[in-house]
């Protein structure tokens, strides 16, 4: 049962509800949202994240600058929180305070009250230095140890006595990064803390396992005095305890001071299709990454992608259990979704299949309709040697010299396409799984190996090694195996720049270009990436003086 105690509900839905849209909620809706935190009665909104230029776009809540908060309709009665990231300030290698001064002003003429430090244990030296010098600024400053799901009593003690040695924070946070907590180690790191801490405490929880709201009700029972909460949950992977939950839950508790019928409207219309649209929330996948102590957002791209089902999600998973992936990293996302099995040398020799031909290898670009009559008219009228990736409908089969597929999922999906095609297939063999070979029995294919290995392009007669089961990266290796003089593109239109997709592929083809054996590859039809360029519709694209170049 829950105490009268006075218990705060932090609300930080734009700042951990920003992984989903990238930091650029619309000013309508957050209006609506802190109207009606207002009127809830929740006092501390974490408005957005406080940390430095990235090298993609953001929207204004990763940076909440106190230029654009001035901007903001702000309630009275609202205390602004920020959240500021301990590893950006140390790893920018300079000074702790000048590094500071260049995105806080000092409080008095600041929107912002309260500024929470994410932390790592290993960091907490730092993040002292850092809690110091945003106190003498004017700030009240609350510490947020992250990951305390993994790491020892020995470590929390040894964090929170350092801690409990200073005077500049108020209120020291555990975070259950993984969601992986219960109720009895709740209790059992609250015990260790209190050893050491008697300022106030708060909780964040993260629903992994769906433990998120009785989680954060344990925190209120040992005494937390600030628990946070999104609307609908919204937040990082699975999300967070629902702010509207804790409001109901707490109503009648901290002398009636939250009104839960102010979030209701909320809730159920902007919140409810936002969630509907992005899938936030527990599932087995967040369930199965907590258990084994894996970053959540590994499963919220591997989740908001459709191109992977479950069975390619958990193999994913299996996948990075192995390596041990408490932190992310995009490099590591890659091989985990690259087709993850061991592959043998394949047992075609492509070195005489295109030599000194140009070739052209059609991708599954939506934009590749507009151009589709003329791609057909040039090769047959220059000869072209086309190489498709995967099916597409869009192609005459009769002008393609093979198909190639790499991923085991993608050869799975599409099996059934293949064994009607009566064309050439290429395909690294030890991808195929056992119970399709007696489906492809009747095709031909040209078995080239495929071996994933971190951070390689490298070329071989017989298979290749690449950093992921990209079909363009295959065939791209099987064109040069054969010899090709060059290498023209079209429907690789490219995915958003903010898809993590995008850097994949823009990284494979920087890898391509470092190899000693890459030939130009030219996109004849629209592309984002950053290859050479030319037209479809150029008639010098096939010049004497071009193909010399």
């Amino acid at each position: 049962m829950i105490s009268n105690q006075k218990v705060d509900i932090l609300d930080c839905t734009l700042r951990d509800g920003g992984y989903y849209l990238n930091w650029d909620f619309k000013t309508d809706l957050v209006q609506k949202y802190l109207n009606a935190i207002n009127t809830c009665r929740i006092e501390i909104v974490e408005i957005g994240f406080r940390t430095f230029a990235k090298g993609d776009y953001y929207g204004p809540y990763a940076f909440s600058t106190d230029n654009f908060l001035r901007k903001l309709n702000i309630p009275s009665n609202i205390k602004l929180a920020v959240m500021l990231n301990a590893s950006d300030v140390i790893h920018r290698n300079n000074d702790i305070n000048l590094t500071i001064d260049s995105i806080f002003l000092p409080r008095e003429r600041s929107q912002v009250e309260i500024v929470r430090i994410a932390f790592v244990a290993q960091d907490s030296n730092k993040t002292i230095e850092i809690a110091d010098y945003l106190s003498k600024l004017g700030y009240r400053v609350f510490v947020n140890l992250m990951q305390v799901d993994l790491i020892s009593q020995d470590l929390i003690e040894e964090t929170i006595s350092k801690f409990s040695k200073v005077s500049s924070v108020e209120c020291f946070y555990i975070a259950d990064s993984f969601g992986n907590l219960d109720s009895k180690k709740i209790k059992e790191i609250t015990g260790t803390i209190r050893k050491f801490w008697t300022g106030s405490l708060g909780f964040h929880a993260h629903d992994n396992k769906g433990l998120a709201f009785s989680n954060s009700l344990s925190a209120i029972e040992l005494g937390f005095d600030y628990i946070d909460g999104t609307i609908t949950g919204m937040g990082r992977g699975a999300g967070n305890a629902k702010t509207e939950h804790l409001a109901i839950e707490l109503a009648d508790k901290n002398d009636g001071k939250y009104f839960p019928d102010a979030l209701f409207q909320l809730v159920s219309s902007d919140f409810s299709k936002l969630k509907e649209k992005y899938n936030w929330g527990s599932n087995i996948f967040y369930h199965l990454s907590a258990l084994n102590g894996i970053h959540p957002t590994y499963v919220q791209q591997l989740v908001g992608e459709s191109r992977y089902d479950s069975d390619h999600i958990l193999s994913a998973i299996k996948f990075l259990r192995s390596e041990k992936a408490p932190v992310y990293s995009f490099e590591k996302l890659t091989r985990a979704i690259s087709g993850i099995s061991s592959s043998k040398p394949g047992e075609w020799d492509a070195s005489d299949f295109l030599v000194n031909q140009d070739v052209l290898i059609i991708g599954p670009g939506p934009k590749l309709k507009y151009y589709i009559d003329e791609i057909h008219e040039t090769v047959l009228q220059k000869k072209l040697k086309v190489l498709c990736l995967n099916t597409n409908v869009l192609i005459e089969k009769e002008i393609v010299e093979a198909y190639v597929t790499c991923h085991e999922m993608r050869i799975l999906i599409e099996a059934d396409e293949y064994a009607r095609l009566d064309k050439k297939l290429i395909m690294p063999k030890a991808k195929i799984p056992s119970f399709l070979k007696e489906t492809l029995q009747y095709q031909e294919i040209l078995d080239y190996g495929l071996e994933v290995t971190e951070g390689a392009f490298d070329i071989r007669s017989n298979g290749c090694s690449l950093e992921s089961s990209l079909s363009l990266g295959y065939a791209i290796a099987v064109a040069t195996a054969g010899g090709a003089k060059r290498i023209l593109v079209a429907g690789i239109d490219g995915y958003n720049k903010s898809d993590s997709r995008f850097d994949e592929v823009e990284m494979m083809l920087k890898r391509y270009a470092a190899n000693p054996m890459a030939v130009p590859i030219i996109s004849i039809t629209p592309t984002l990436y950053s290859i050479e360029k030319n037209s479809i519709f150029n008639p010098e694209l096939f010049c004497r003086e071009i193909n010399n170049e």
